[in-house]
Formats: C-alpha cells, structure tokens, sequence
C-alpha cells in the first residue's frame, strides 16, 4: 500500500518536467506507457496539447489537487489526547442500506474504529464531524454520539488492539531501513519527489490517534528525519 503505483510515478514525472512528450512514456514499455497515460487522462489528470506538432501532456488542475490531497498527511499536526473517548452508536434500517454504508465507510476513513461490533470508537474529538455526516445522509435520527472519559468493562489496551500498529509500523521501519543511509545531497529531484510522496502514502495507513496512544517504540519520529532532510534537498 505504501509503494508508489505506476500513475503516481507519472503524474509526479510530469509535475516534475511541467511538459512531458507522449513518447517519453515508451521508456516504460509501450503497453505500459499506453494504459498509464489512458488512465491519467480518463481521470482528467492530464491535459492533452500540441508543441509545434509535438504531442506534450502537461498536469490538469485536477492532477495537481489529485499529488496535494496524496500531501495532504505531511501536513498533519501533532494532536493531544484530552482523555476523552468519541464513541458512536447507528441503527439504520435496510431501506437505508446505502447511506448506513456511506456513514460507515465515513467512520473508517476518520479513524473510528468498531469495538463489540456496533460501537465505533474514537479518542479524536469527532461528534460535530459525524453529526454533519449523519445530516447530510439523512440519518441523524439513527445516530447516537457519547463522549466520555470513562468506559467500563473494556481497557484502554483492549480499545487500542483496534487499530493496526503492527502494518503501519513495519511499513515505517521498511522507509527507515531502506532511506536511513542514502547520500541526500546526491538525490535529484524527481527521485527526492517520489520518496516523499511514499511517505505520504506511508503516513496515510497511520492509525488517526493522539500522540498519547501510540506504543512507545513508534518510529514515526525517526522516518520523519528522513523526510525532512529529503525536502531540505528540494526546498
């Protein structure tokens, strides 16, 4: 999940030339070249145009929001936990089986998680978010939200197995392991632009917690050294 994927090497090869010929995609194979630029251009990424009867493509406004939003986690600030837990709770009949889905995908993409099957979780202060969700889906009478610094019967410990440390750790550690000793004053442009955005990409799978609740050894801070000595070389 962390690795680049074909189309985000592209669109960061034109972002970085600003005007890319068609043909410098056949270095790729021709195969290849010819279904990553379709892609690029059946999601409106690229704009097609002619330079004295060269085909160039160049990034639309939609590819350029397409590599910010892939940023956006780099730009995360430090959140603190105020100790209190975000926790929500739906029925939503069969008849509304599309918008529950809508509202439970949502849930996921905040960072809640679900605990005892219907209980999402959260120690994010989420309710205001979920509300105007739950409005706009036309669920708020099937909605109900607590915030509390109390639960009994499940540990703090037990909550936290909901998340996925183990995958977002060993995916910082694999950044860590292979970045950790390369020679950044010799790193070009385009390949310090491709690592950032793996890390991205890597900070994307992180579990949406405070500060607080992350295990002890987490090695967010030690790759966040490599990144930032990565952009200094572009900056």
């Amino acid at each position: 999940m962390n690795k680049l994927q074909p189309l985000h090497e592209a669109l960061i090869y034109v972002e970085e030339k600003q005007a890319v010929k068609l043909e410098a995609f056949n270095d790729w194979g021709k195969n290849a070249a010819r279904g990553i630029v379709g892609k690029m251009e059946a999601m409106g990424l690229v704009e097609r145009f002619n330079n004295n009867s060269t085909k160039m493509i160049k990034l639309s406004q939609s590819g350029y929001d397409f590599l910010n939003s892939l940023l956006d986690s780099l730009h995360n600030n430090v959140i603190h936990w105020n100790g209190k837990w975000t926790i929500v709770w739906f029925s939503v009949s069969e008849k509304k089986r599309s918008n529950r889905d809508r509202l439970r995908r949502y849930l996921e993409l905040i960072g809640m998680r679900p605990i005892l099957n219907s209980l999402w979780i959260s120690p994010l202060v989420l309710s205001s978010v979920v509300l105007s969700k739950a409005k706009k889906l036309n669920l708020l009478e099937n909605v109900a939200i607590v915030e509390t610094n109390s639960i009994l019967g499940i540990s703090k410990e037990d909550i936290l197995k909901s998340w996925d440390f183990k995958t977002s750790k060993s995916l910082f550690y694999e950044f860590i392991d292979k970045y950790s000793t390369i020679k950044f004053e010799n790193l070009d442009s385009f390949t310090a632009k491709k690592i950032i955005f793996e890390y991205a990409l890597i900070l994307k799978r992180e579990p949406k917690l405070p500060i607080e609740l992350y295990p002890a050894d987490w090695p967010r801070f030690r790759a966040d050294q490599i990144y930032k000595k990565i952009k200094k070389q572009i900056s």
